[in-house]
């Protein structure tokens, strides 16, 4: 069986290692997917997510950067929206038949993270095939102030939570390879000990399943990338509205 995992940053695999290892050991075939550039640092990025994924067991060619090829800036995905959803259709198409996509949560953490959410659910709803989705969770603002996140959290909003043990030896390993990403070393200074202690103390993989769902905020106040100036969750809202495939030009 074919498993798709759908990424906005060269790095946001840092939240589905376990999936990602478990797919690979059962011999599935996985294939991944970035939808934003990486920056200007995208080719050091590009670089380091290929080798976790290697070392996680997914052969290169299986991993896909339409962000770099098609000039989707980190930040602005929620720009390109509808060209997103019509790639990721695309490539269901062309993997069919796929078993699973796992992307990041509707969380409010980042609007990229969000673009990529939608991005994936209206796709495999255009393809209506029978498509199991997951979510993972990445970071978000619920019930935080100011610079405050929680990591690796599952909003309550979202659903049931399907958890799955990670055995010691795995968990470390996990964390591990978080010290792969040397060109985000600013963004991984304050990650890096959170993440960890996700690994260590929740230890396990916490996915939720995504159903069909109007579009809504995802969850009450304001939002992480809204206190942090990023966007407003109106602009996101709005650009997310779009019906892809009435549209033909990005």
């Amino acid at each position: 069986m074919r498993s798709v995992f759908l990424f906005a940053h060269q790095d946001d695999e840092y939240g589905i290692y376990a999936a990602l290892h478990g797919h690979v050991c059962r011999g599935d075939s996985v294939y991944c997917a970035y939808l934003t550039d990486g920056g200007a640092l995208a080719e050091r990025r590009r670089q380091e997510s290929l080798s976790v994924l290697g070392d996680l067991g997914v052969v290169p060619e299986h991993v896909y950067f339409p962000g770099c090829e098609y000039a989707w800036q980190d930040g602005r995905l929620h720009t390109h929206y509808a060209a997103c959803c019509r790639w990721v259709a695309q490539l269901l198409a062309n993997l069919a038949p796929v078993g699973d996509v796992y992307v990041p949560a509707w969380e409010g953490g980042h609007p990229d993270h969000d673009s990529v959410h939608m991005a994936a659910v209206t796709a495999v709803r255009h393809r209506a095939e029978n498509i199991r989705i997951w979510q993972f969770p990445l970071y978000n603002g619920y019930r935080c102030w100011g610079p405050m996140f929680r990591t690796m959290l599952p909003l309550p909003e979202n659903g049931s939570v399907h958890t799955t043990p990670i055995v010691p030896a795995l968990r470390l390993y996990f964390v591990r390879l978080c010290l792969r990403y040397p060109s985000q070393w600013k963004t991984w200074l304050g990650l890096f000990l959170p993440v960890a202690l996700r690994y260590m103390i929740t230890g396990a993989q916490q996915l939720q399943a995504i159903y069909p769902r109007q579009l809504s905020k995802p969850h009450e106040g304001r939002l992480y990338y809204e206190r942090r100036g990023f966007c407003s969750w109106q602009t996101i809202k709005a650009a997310l509205a779009v019906d892809p495939f009435e549209v033909q030009h990005d």
